[in-house]
């Protein structure tokens, strides 16, 4: 409960019963002191009275008239009806002597008067008649006694008078008691003075010698100290507790500036190293700028020599288209030319027929004309190798057409063979057209010679008949001919088309790529400028890495 106390409380509940220990110590004790003198005092008296009681020292003083002397005490034998001018009552005596009448059984009576600035006690005790007082106190009343002196009739045991002693109180004067006064009032106030002191050394002084040995220890670093609390709620308690909380505080800001400053320091190396890579990447990433710049200019002008390629070998692609074109339409004449021969052939077939008899004569002729069959076959073969050569080069052709992304040029070659091949079977079908009019003249000649030999005319009718179906044959691969020239004229429509496309996208892409080397030289400048940004960078890393530095070693001194 006294600890949940503030200073003031503390100090006013210390105060209180001393202020009141101090209130009564000045007000009794200065009577304390007087009461025990005076009680000394009223011991010597009685113990005088008490002497001068005695019987034997009370006759043989009262009858010698003697009175006792006493540097301190003043000794009567008062009575109302004394008998020496000594024992007269003064004003004090006469009080006393009418208590003792009035109150039998008061047995001594005391009192301590002012008189001229001195305090005097004054004591008494009564004298009450024994068997030993009557022969000159007794009967009969107004006799004579031995001494001359009248009997006042008392009897035994009557109140005869008092024995009064008086003495100064010389110590204990108005001055003496006022000095007695400031004594004690200095006595209780440096009692106050060293309570006052203790409390302020309990409460104040040991608690700030605690704070004081700490703060030391906190000059010296060392957060680690704390002050300690005895659970005390008043003002210093709360100072201790504020006062640790604010050690503890510091202690946690220490530590955390001491590991944020190797933080911090650990950052700006990772920082400066970082911005000195950043720095050569810059430096690195504007050296492949410029490269990259360059290589688009470079390309640039490539992208160029492909377009005006591609313009050509459109142009190529075009004429090739030209030409499978012409092909075809020769092709188409062949066809129609042997058309005509097989009809030639078959009108021949009849008049052989009708001119039978006559073959046997034009033998030799027949024989001929089955020598120029066999011609006519080999032809045939040639034209039918030239017809597959015809479909291998379609398809080589458009495989060729599938890569024309790559510069086009093998289509190229693929159409100059197809031409080729259109002229070779443009003069086969001529050669064909030949031995047709020669196999005609010798037909006409067999026909004559039939006349005379009918054997050799069917024989020669028979080969009429081969002739009619190797033209069918190269009809057939004629006609074959001209669907594939017409489709190689097709894929070469689709070509060109290609071809202008992947002109258009190529210009594209030069524009493309003028602007990303436009693009690559603002890079490249602003990368520059970067690098430079980055070694600034690393100088503030640098400069805040030493901070940092400087910042470990302040706080490094601290405890914690």
């Amino acid at each position: 409960m006294y600890r949940r106390l503030r200073l003031a409380p503390k100090f006013i509940l210390g105060m209180v019963p001393l202020l009141v220990v101090m209130a009564v110590a000045i007000t009794l004790l200065p009577d304390l002191f007087v009461k025990a003198a005076e009680h000394t005092k009223i011991q010597e008296s009685k113990a005088i009275a008490e002497q001068q009681a005695d019987l034997q020292t009370f006759l043989a003083k009262h009858i010698t008239g003697e009175r006792p002397e006493d540097p301190n005490f003043t000794i009567k034998y008062t009575s109302d009806k004394y008998r020496n001018a000594k024992d007269m009552p003064d004003a004090w005596e006469k009080k006393m002597l009418q208590m003792y009448v009035q109150n039998p059984k008061l047995a001594e009576f005391s009192e301590v008067l002012d008189s001229n600035g001195l305090r005097v006690l004054r004591y008494s005790k009564p004298l009450f008649i024994q068997e030993a007082c009557l022969a000159c106190h007794g009967e009969p009343k107004g006799q004579k006694d031995p001494f001359g002196h009248e009997k006042e009739g008392y009897k035994v045991g009557e109140f005869r008078g008092a024995i009064s002693v008086a003495t100064t109180l010389e110590g204990l004067s108005k001055e003496k008691v006022a000095l007695i006064n400031t004594a004690v009032t200095l006595v209780v106030l440096l009692l106050t003075v060293i309570v006052m002191y203790m409390m302020v050394q309990r409460f104040i002084g040991k608690p700030l010698e605690d704070i004081v040995v700490t703060v030391k220890g906190l000059s010296e670093g060392d957060l680690t100290t704390r002050v300690k609390d005895k659970g005390s709620a008043d003002e210093i308690g709360e100072l201790t507790a504020l006062f640790n909380q604010m050690i503890e505080n510091q202690a946690k800001m220490v530590g955390t500036v001491r590991k944020t400053a190797v933080e911090l320091a650990e950052s700006f190396e990772k920082i400066a190293t970082s911005s000195d890579h950043v720095s050569r990447a810059a430096s690195e990433v504007a050296d492949n700028i410029q490269h990259v710049a360059r290589d688009a200019s470079t390309g640039n002008g490539s992208i160029a020599d492909a377009v005006q390629m591609l313009h050509d070998l459109s142009q190529l692609i075009g004429a090739a288209k030209e030409q499978a074109l012409a092909a075809a339409e020769k092709s188409r004449l062949t066809s129609q030319a042997a058309e005509s021969g097989k009809d030639t052939i078959n009108e021949t077939v009849a008049c052989m027929e009708k001119i039978k008899h006559k073959t046997m004569e034009t033998e030799d002729h027949i024989s001929t004309l089955s020598e120029y069959s066999q011609q006519i076959g080999m032809i045939t073969d040639t034209i039918t190798s030239l017809a597959n050569q015809t479909n291998l080069l379609a398809l080589n052709a458009a495989i060729e057409a599938a890569r024309a992304g790559e510069m086009g040029r093998g289509f190229a070659v693929v159409a100059d063979e197809v031409r080729k091949l259109a002229e070779q079977s443009n003069r086969g079908a001529g050669e064909v057209a030949a031995l047709v009019r020669k196999i005609a003249d010798s037909t006409a000649a067999a026909v004559k010679a039939m006349q005379q030999s009918r054997s050799e005319v069917e024989q020669g009718a028979c080969v009429v008949n081969k002739a009619g179906d190797v033209l069918e044959e190269i009809l057939k691969a004629v006609t074959e001919t001209v669907q594939d020239v017409e489709a190689i004229a097709a894929m070469t429509d689709r070509e060109v088309d290609k071809s202008t496309r992947m002109v258009e996208v190529i210009q594209s892409l030069h524009q493309i790529i003028e602007n990303t080397a436009a693009n690559a030289e603002e890079v490249a400048a602003s990368t520059e400028e970067t690098s430079a940004a980055m070694e600034t960078i690393a100088n503030s890393a640098e400069k805040a890495n030493a901070m940092a530095e400087e910042l470990k070693k302040t706080v490094s001194r601290f405890k914690v």
